[in-house]
């Protein structure tokens, strides 16, 4: 699996920050739900969008 870029996870962002839904971002961005949710989380807990290592 390929990670999205750091520019995607930064305009999904920007749209969830300008207080478009999570729906509404995800079907705009054509990613799921609940990634566009890990993504908000992720950025709240750590302050970072960069793509996680993979853990082999």
């Amino acid at each position: 699996m390929v990670a999205y870029t750091t520019a995607l996870r930064g305009e999904v962002l920007a749209a969830c920050v300008a207080n478009e839904g999570t729906r509404v971002v995800a079907l705009r961005f054509e990613v799921s739900e609940s990634w566009v949710r890990r993504i908000k989380q992720q950025h709240r807990e750590t302050g970072q969008i960069v793509p996680k290592t993979a853990a082999l």
